[in-house]
């Protein structure tokens, strides 16, 4: 089965040669020692992506990117989800390799068994914003169950 969803998600990806700026970047694997989260508040996300990229050509020459990958065959992600992973992203190669070294306009999420690549939004701060306050949520929550 695993082998087949492989294949599939292969198949899958074929359009991604016409979203991604293949052309203008190099794509490598990402660094095993890089840590594999970021710390909300009293919550830890994971979010390394699969790829990183650096960009070679155009007005973002030197900066980094990176591809955040999502393989589910039955639940596509929302728009709002694909956003929030998007920002999350962002702020993961802000903090492992600083705010002016990043592009917002190359970090990717892909929901390749849904054909579609979100790139982090304009509006991170927004985005982070609920994210932190969902985060806080989490942690009172959990101090709640744990007692």
């Amino acid at each position: 089965e695993c082998r087949q969803n492989c294949i599939l998600a292969v198949k899958a990806g074929h359009f991604l040669a016409g979203v991604l700026p293949l052309g203008k970047g190099c794509f490598e694997g990402t660094d095993p020692t890089l840590p594999a989260s970021i710390m909300i508040g009293d919550v830890e996300v994971s979010v390394r992506p699969e790829i990183l990229m650096r960009v070679e050509r155009g007005s973002r020459s030197g900066m980094l990117g990176a591809v955040k990958l999502v393989f589910s065959k039955t639940h596509p992600m929302s728009d709002d989800a694909a956003e929030c992973a998007g920002a999350l992203l962002y702020e993961y190669m802000r903090e492992n390799f600083g705010e002016k070294a990043v592009s917002r306009e190359h970090c990717f999420v892909i929901d390749v068994f849904a054909n579609k690549c979100v790139t982090a939004p304009r509006s991170v701060i927004a985005r982070m914003r609920d994210i932190v306050a969902a985060c806080e949520e989490i942690a009172r929550a959990w101090v709640a169950i744990a007692a």
